[in-house]
């Protein structure tokens, strides 16, 4: 991690050196600031979802608005190589998921997000690997030890955000989103120690990135995961999601349950029970894209 902390304190001083006026004080905060949005899990954020069902079950005018993504609405993938002058963030798009015939909730979040609040900038930051569980993978230190990609995200949501401030970018972190817990339903033991190992890891990333944190709190977004058959334990994975939520008031819950998403008919003769379809893979990402912008 001291790799992690060094970045981080660079980053720090730069942004407070460039927040102060003559005679060292502070310039008024300026309104309208940039909406940094981290989106974080396994492979339902990674992007699992198939571009060729979502082209052949929307029209062809609605196939083009999500492709088309939104002008205030860009992101930073970990797996994207950045452009010549080392720019990690691109428009979002059909393709950005684990390979280029992939995607994941960013096109929903993009639609709402380009909807609802046009006159807002977000930066998306994405860092997602399949097959991860917060057991082991995304455990964070305050629970005695760190997952790799727990750090593995820290570094490169550092350098993403070192970007920003380098290029003079005004913003906040104006939400964590988090899709994960399929990967910890496979033994009784990983399934009953989410819910403390998750309050260790929020806790954690609020403090990692306290010094981006919004007047009311950095919010805490997280999706239940799926009743597949693969996930033995879901049930136990999901109610220290919903106890989560009740004893956090900035913590904000997707009911993927409620909202009848569905995994279990792509592809045709072959379904794959661990990812959301393509429809409700829109759907999910439109759900996230409404929590961020406060559910209006």
């Amino acid at each position: 991690m001291k790799k992690v902390l060094t970045i981080f304190l660079a980053v720090l001083f730069l942004f407070s050196f460039a927040a102060c006026g003559e005679g060292g004080k502070e310039e008024p905060v300026r309104k309208n600031k940039a909406q940094v949005i981290i989106l974080a899990g396994q492979s339902n954020m990674e992007g699992w979802s198939l571009v060729s069902y979502a082209e052949n079950k929307l029209s062809g005018e609605e196939y083009a608005l999500y492709d088309g993504g939104a002008p205030n609405v860009r992101i930073a993938f970990y797996k994207d190589t950045p452009s010549a002058n080392g720019n990690p963030f691109k428009g979002v798009s059909f393709g950005g998921g684990m390979d280029g015939a992939r995607f994941g909730p960013e096109v929903g979040i993009a639609r709402v997000l380009g909807e609802k609040k046009p006159s807002v900038k977000y930066y998306l930051i994405k860092y997602a690997v399949g097959g991860t569980s917060l057991y082991a993978d995304w455990r964070s230190p305050s629970s005695g030890q760190t997952g790799k990609c727990y750090t593995a995200m820290a570094e490169y949501v550092s350098s993403a955000l070192s970007y920003l401030v380098d290029a003079g970018v005004d913003f906040e972190i104006g939400g964590f989103c988090f899709m994960q817990g399929e990967a910890d339903t496979g033994t009784a033991s990983a399934a009953a120690a989410y819910g403390e190992t998750l309050a260790h890891f929020i806790a954690d990333i609020r403090s990692l990135l306290s010094f981006w944190s919004p007047e009311g709190g950095i919010p805490f977004i997280d999706g239940l995961i799926s009743d597949s058959s693969l996930w033995p334990c879901y049930a136990a994975v999901n109610d220290a999601k919903r106890a989560a939520a009740a004893e956090d008031e900035n913590y904000r819950l997707i009911d993927t349950l409620a909202a009848g998403l569905e995994y279990s008919s792509e592809p045709v003769g072959a379904p794959d029970l661990a990812h959301y379809d393509a429809l409700s893979m829109l759907k999910l990402g439109e759900m996230f894209g409404n929590a961020i912008a406060g559910g209006e």
